[in-house]
């Protein structure tokens, strides 16, 4: 996590500034790290800030609406697989308190995401209130940014691996069916609604952090 700077004031019989680090601007320069090419260590996990509370959680597991999250921790390309990645979302979930059932949205390459989906949206962020996916699938452009995590903090950016097109088809780059690092894989961007599932490249080296997007079932 890199330090960045920000500004603090305070006038009294002078006027001084303080620089620190924020959270948000920490969690903005790891993103940029990851997209940059840094190799992948131990998965990282990013400074969470407000979160939702139990109470919360359980209120909006009960309200029947679906969620969707990207993970705060985030992975090499090598993460195992589906199965294995379905488990990173669920221990997420249990984790933040969000209760319900949960799949990655991923593809490989016998398998596409939109498949993987045993439930129909619509899909909101675990906040429950902002909308994503208004539709029964999670098709063409969220009417927001996917960018908050299981804990209900925003600003999540950076690469998700996804292996899936803006179509929902396979794209057939997914570091080898999600388990070896010497390959590519294609991701999208939490950060960016046109590019949530797809950011048009050829994809990342599956050595990089990557984050995973988690569908309520």
């Amino acid at each position: 996590m890199f330090d960045v700077l920000r500004g603090a004031c305070a006038a009294t019989l002078m006027v001084g500034c303080a620089n620190g680090p924020t959270a948000s601007d920490a969690s903005d320069a790891a993103a940029g790290s990851t997209e940059a090419g840094t190799d992948a260590g131990p998965n990282s996990v990013d400074a969470p800030g407000d979160s939702l509370t139990d109470s919360q959680s359980t209120a909006l597991d009960a309200s029947g609406r679906k969620r969707i999250f990207a993970t705060q921790t985030q992975f090499s390309g090598q993460f195992g697989g589906l199965a294995a990645a379905d488990g990173l979302c669920t221990q997420a979930a249990q984790a933040a308190n969000l209760g319900g059932n949960w799949n990655a949205w991923l593809s490989d390459s016998a398998t596409t995401a939109p498949s993987r989906l045993k439930s129909v949206g619509p899909w909101f962020l675990v906040d429950g209130k902002t909308l994503v996916f208004s539709g029964p699938s999670l098709s063409g452009t969220p009417a927001h940014d996917l960018d908050m995590d299981e804990h209900g903090v925003t600003g999540t950016k950076g690469l998700v691996w996804t292996g899936t097109s803006a179509t929902g088809t396979g794209t057939g780059i997914h570091c080898s069916d999600w388990s070896r690092q010497g390959e590519f894989g294609t991701v999208g961007l939490a950060g960016s609604a046109e590019q949530w599932t797809d950011d048009q490249t050829p994809g990342a080296p599956c050595t990089l952090h990557g984050r995973l997007y988690c569908v309520q079932q």
